[in-house]
């Protein structure tokens, strides 16, 4: 909305309206001009706005003093109350945002992304110090925090979210660290998960592993297809591979065994093709739910079978 308050020798007719084009249109002007020698202002060329108009055949005078400059029924006196209307919608945030770069990549933190070569490397996402430093030609790739997935060159489909999160990696793809240093030595190795503070730290070349919880499978270098869920889960792995375990240190003991499965167990070092559930001391029965059948002795059970 706009509000024009001034005083002019031209006695003017104003017609309001809610839009700021018609309001160009419509103001219409009964002229007497005091003074012959005052020729009437330019009209209004196409596309200027009736602001200007007034700006140039008013003097304009503050609320307070109104009644003081002008006398109160005097012929001078012109309330112009103009194109009461509201202001456009706004089509962009301002100021606008930063970082876009070619190849709808983006970039924000010193240093980050600086080596790309956009006429190749698309779709990258870089926010923090140094975060995809050496990229050059990689693709799909996305980097939060401090020096993450800095060390990569031509790797895709990357996603590092935390200090130093994929900082080794160089030209593998379809890993995802979050935490800190999580996958940090990892170089070559690929679609392998990370999810906690140094989770698979130590990975350099293995692949399809799958770590969530703080330092699981902290010790793991080149051993792939582990899954470890829970605190320092397969903490001690180092080469082993095909392993399951769940539970807060579960498979801890294990180091190059393969294809073991620890719940709830710490598991036996070099040991392979074991399925270990519960602590001894910790549980003392175990069930197993299983459908109408008939046991060894022919008497027919459903339910509950205690081992």
């Amino acid at each position: 909305m706009t509000i024009f308050l001034g005083v002019n020798r031209r006695v003017a007719q104003i017609v309001l309206t809610f839009s700021p084009r018609a309001c160009q249109s419509h103001i219409r002007a009964k002229s007497r001009w005091a003074s012959p020698e005052r020729a009437p202002p330019d009209p209004l060329s196409a596309g200027q706005p009736a602001s200007e108009w007034f700006a140039r055949t008013t003097e304009s005078i503050s609320y307070e003093n109104l009644s003081e400059k002008v006398p109160v029924g005097s012929s001078n006196l012109i309330f112009a109350l103009a194109c009461f209307a509201l202001s456009p919608t706004a089509r962009a945030v301002t100021p606008a945002p930063d970082g876009g770069y070619p190849g709808e990549n983006t970039a924000e933190g010193d240093v980050a992304l600086f080596s790309l070569d956009t006429s190749q490397g698309a779709d990258n996402t870089a926010i923090g110090f140094a975060a995809l430093y050496n990229n050059t030609t990689g693709s799909n790739n996305t980097a939060i925090g401090f020096a993450a997935l800095t060390s990569l060159t031509t790797g895709s489909d990357n996603t590092a979210t935390g200090d130093g999160a994929l900082n080794s990696l160089t030209i593998a793809s379809e890993n995802t660290a979050t935490g800190h240093a999580a996958l940090f030595y990892n170089t070559i190795g690929s679609e392998n998960t990370a999810n906690g503070f140094d989770a698979l730290v130590s990975n350099t070349t293995g692949n399809l592993n799958a770590a969530i919880g703080s330092q699981a499978l902290l010790l793991n270098t080149t051993g792939s297809a582990n899954t470890a869920a829970g605190e320092a889960a397969l903490h001690n792995n180092t080469t082993g591979g095909s392993n399951i375990v769940l539970g807060f240190q579960a498979g801890m003991n294990l180091t190059t065994g393969n294809f073991n499965i620890d719940i709830g167990n710490l598991g036996v070092a070099g040991e392979s093709k074991r399925i270990r559930i519960g602590t001894a001391g910790a549980q003392t029965k175990t069930f197993i739910a299983h459908g109408q059948g008939k046991r060894s002795d022919s008497r027919a059970e459903t339910g509950d079978l205690p081992l």
